[in-house]
Order: structure tokens, then C-alpha cells, then sequence
């Protein structure tokens, strides 16, 4: 009778959590009226044009936009349904750890329990709530895919061939979810295939995944320009962190690298084997990651959070401790999860966002043709296309040809009097028809007098226009 109560109750409690965490999540995000983080509203238009149209405004595989197209379908709010899936992604993360250490830990159900709750509580699984969809859903993918490899290696299933249909679709899924997540899979995957698989199958399987990675990294080798460092480092080390991201954020970043690192190493001297662990330890965590912006080894350190404490967890596991007693220790670990859980929402700073609500206000001032292609700085591109019919706006200049007559830009920090007075030679009326003032801050101008105005302009003026909030560059090949 005992043993079947604990498997009715746990189950039970289980879900219970779940349930509890999601609603933390999606109320975290409901602090602000806006999409969160700097690529929100892109998720956001992605997800409404999908909704919309059956299609998504920018063409890509990822399955998170269809996901939050799908949320928001159901929602009737591109918004809503963003934030919704977003916590239930976050959500996912914790369940699939849980279940991936079940199929590690089949003997200690406390430690699945204590990884679910690590996960949920840690900083970082606000911020990719907040800021990363796609790596989201890469993440439970990709841990789903895991967990099901390991029960199938270490169980007899009658339907087996079912179960590695499933666990295909799980390993594809993560592949085009996002980058990090597709590394991770390919990793795990040529970890199995070189314990569980003869010479003959493994060796071209090994030279095949060794071979994707060198084309994904050859294929994005601009984005990895200039976010390395020369000597190993971590975020409490960055003094660009420290003033940056909430302590708690840098205590996580700082101290999962660290323990991580050192369980690796351990392992590696105990049982003599090189790649599954120190391998682990350099792909979840490369010291040498550039930690003076929030970019690549920033996103990583994040990504990573889930799989370390799986890892951790693991091989911190003993067999021969089942964990059968609540005990003072683990009581404890549970309980500050279970606050760190509660007071997650005060990682998120709705201030720290762009500001939309303004962006919002300029953006409604625009009226150039749904046929027109609009240049404005990151953020502000995504809430114009948003509000403005889906119309088209990037954060380069295109790479591809345009009618000048419908290519215009939103300039940043120049005021129209100041071009008007380099076009002498202009009318009132023909330079209107050119340049629309819209406040202080933002002038429209059609593109090619833009660029004429920078040659007029003085070189030094010239340099100081050419900013973050006046793209100047073409957009990078990697992005399509």
C-alpha cells in the first residue's frame, strides 16, 4: 500500500510543479505590455504573420516561430501567445531535465526531482524565457531526444522502433531549433554512437558529424569575429558583466563553469575516458568566450545552464544511495529551489527592455506603402513591421536590389533642417516629399537622399551618423 501511494503522489507533486512554474514564468512575462527582450516584437511578428497568413513574415525553419504562431492563433494575440509559449517552453526545460535524469538516476527519484527544481529556480531560465525562444525550444528538444536515447540504451522496449522514429523527429527538431541546441545533438549523438555502435558504422558516422560542425562553423564564421578571449574567463570576472546582469545572474554563470568543470576533470581521472567529460565541459563551457558584450559566450553560458546541472547531477550520482530519506541537506536544497522559484520574477526588469511603448508611438507616424522597404535600427524594425501591416524593415542595408523610390530609412539623431541645409538647390515642396520630420529624436528620409547627405555632410559629421541607430552595413550572408 505504501509503495502505491508514493507512485500515485509523486506524479502527482510532480505536475503540481510544473503547473506552478509555468504560471511564475508566464507572470514574469506579463510584467510588461510588451514582448520581452531586444528581439521580442520579432518573435511577436513572426508568430502574427504566421498566425495570419499561414506563413511566417521572414521564411525560416526554426519550429519556435511556429510554435508561437500557433499560441497565437489560439490567443488571437501574437503577444499573448508568445508569452504563453515561451513559459510553457520554460517549462519543458524542466520537465525534460527531470526526465532525462530519471533515465540517468532510474534508482534515486529524489535527484530527477532536485534537477527539476534546480532548473526552474536558477537565473538563467528567466532570461531565456525573456530573451530566447528558439534556444528554449532547442533545449527541451534536445533533452527530451537525450533522455529517450538513454532509456532505449538501457531498457528492452517492445516498441522500440517506434520509440527511435520519435526519438529522429526529437534529434531533428533540435537541429533546426537553433544552433547551440543542433552542436549539443550532434555531440550527444557521436558520444552513443561511439559507445553503443561496431568500428565499421562508427567511424563514418564520427567523420559525418565532425564534418557538419566544421561547415556550421565555417558557414557562421563571421558571427564569431571579435568574441574571443586570449585568456580564460568567466562573468564575475567581466567588469562589463558585473554592471550589467543581476548578481544572482553572475553568481549562476560563475559558479555552474566552475563546478562543472571540476565534476569533468574528477570523472575523467576515475574512469579514463577523455571526450564524453572534458568534451562535455568544453562545449557547455569554453573558457575562452569573450565576455565584454552580451553575445555569443554570453547566449552559451545561458544555454547551458540545463545541461550542466544534468551533468552534475549525474555524476555526482551514487548508485549505491538511493536517497531514500528526506534529509536535512536535500530538504534544504529542495526548499531554497522551491524560494528561488517564488522570487524569480525579480530577475526581469521590464526597464531594461527597449522602449516600446515609444517606439510604438513613432512607428504609427509612418506611412510609406505596404511596398516600401523600411531601414531602422534593431528593435525598432520589429515594432514598425508589427504595427505597421507587416511591412517590410530591416536593420542593414539590403543586400539585394530595391526601387529607390520605396526604400526609405529611419534616421536617428539628425534633424531635417540640418540636411535641408546642404540642398540649396531643393524646393519646400520636393524636399518634403523627401524628408518627414517625425520628433526630436527620428527623421524619414528616402535612402538615396540619405547617403547623398552624408556626402555633403562634413567627414567628421559624416562618421558620428554612422551608428548602431543609423545602419550603415549590408546584412551579413549568415543571417539569410
Amino acid at each position: 500500500m505504501k509503495k502505491n501511494y508514493k507512485r500515485c503522489y509523486y506524479p502527482i507533486a510532480v505536475g503540481l510543479l510544473l503547473f506552478s512554474i509555468f504560471c511564475i514564468r508566464y507572470r514574469t512575462l506579463a510584467l510588461s505590455a510588451h514582448p520581452t527582450g531586444l528581439d521580442g516584437y520579432y518573435y511577436a511578428l513572426q508568430a502574427k504573420s504566421f498566425a495570419q497568413t499561414g506563413k511566417l513574415e521572414n521564411p525560416d525553419t526554426a519550429p519556435g516561430y511556429y510554435l508561437c504562431g500557433l499560441f497565437a492563433f489560439v490567443s488571437r494575440d501574437a503577444i499573448i501567445g508568445c508569452k504563453v509559449y515561451s513559459a510553457l517552453a520554460s517549462t519543458l526545460i524542466a520537465l525534460s531535465v527531470f526526465t532525462l535524469l530519471c533515465s540517468l538516476c532510474p534508482t534515486q527519484s529524489k535527484k530527477p526531482l532536485l534537477g527539476l527544481l534546480l532548473c526552474a529556480a536558477i537565473p538563467s531560465s528567466v532570461q531565456l524565457s525573456v530573451n530566447y525562444i528558439n534556444n528554449q525550444t532547442g533545449l527541451y528538444f534536445f533533452l527530451f531526444y537525450a533522455s529517450l536515447i538513454i532509456h532505449l540504451l538501457h531498457a528492452r522496449h517492445q516498441r522500440r522502433p517506434t520509440l527511435f522514429a520519435l526519438a529522429a523527429v526529437l534529434l531533428i527538431l533540435s537541429l533546426l531549433s537553433h544552433l547551440i541546441t543542433a552542436t549539443y545533438s550532434l555531440f550527444f549523438t557521436a558520444c552513443i554512437a561511439y559507445r553503443a555502435l561496431p568500428k565499421k558504422i562508427t567511424l563514418p558516422l564520427m567523420v559525418g558529424i565532425v564534418f557538419s560542425m566544421l561547415y556550421v562553423a565555417a558557414r557562421h564564421y563571421p558571427r564569431f569575429a571579435g568574441i574571443f578571449s586570449w585568456t580564460p574567463t568567466i562573468p564575475a570576472m567581466s567588469s562589463f558583466m558585473r554592471s550589467r546582469l543581476d548578481w544572482r545572474l553572475i553568481a549562476e554563470l560563475s559558479l555552474l563553469p566552475i563546478l562543472c568543470w571540476a565534476a569533468c576533470i574528477y570523472t575523467t581521472i576515475v574512469k579514463k575516458r577523455f571526450i564524453p567529460y572534458i568534451g562535455a565541459a568544453f562545449l557547455l563551457y569554453f573558457p575562452f568566450w569573450g565576455m565584454n558584450s552580451l553575445d555569443m559566450g554570453y547566449r552559451l553560458f545561458l544555454s547551458a545552464s540545463p545541461c550542466a546541472i544534468v551533468l552534475l547531477v549525474h555524476l555526482l550520482h551514487n548508485p549505491r544511495n538511493r536517497l531514500t530519506s528526506l534529509t536535512p541537506a536535500y530538504t534544504g536544497a529542495l526548499l531554497m529551489c522551491v524560494a528561488g522559484i517564488v522570487t524569480s520574477s525579480s530577475i526581469y526588469d521590464p526597464q531594461n527592455d527597449p522602449p516600446y511603448e515609444y517606439y510604438r508611438t513613432v512607428a504609427n507616424k509612418i506611412d510609406i506603402g505596404d511596398d516600401s522597404l523600411l531601414i531602422a535600427h534593431l528593435g525598432m524594425n520589429h515594432v514598425y513591421t508589427y504595427y505597421q501591416n507587416l511591412r517590410m524593415a530591416l536593420n542593414y542595408v539590403p543586400d539585394f536590389p530595391f526601387r529607390k523610390e520605396k526604400l526609405w530609412r529611419l534616421a536617428y539623431g539628425v534633424q531635417s533642417t540640418t540636411v535641408q541645409h546642404l540642398f540649396p538647390e531643393m524646393d519646400t515642396f520636393e524636399f518634403a516629399s523627401l524628408v518627414q520630420p517625425i520628433d526630436r529624436k527620428y527623421l524619414l528620409i528616402r535612402e538615396d537622399m540619405w547617403n547623398e547627405y552624408l556626402r555633403r555632410e562634413q567627414p567628421d559629421i559624416r562618421e558620428t551618423r554612422r551608428n548602431w541607430y543609423n545602419p550603415a552595413t549590408p546584412r551579413p550572408k549568415f543571417i539569410r
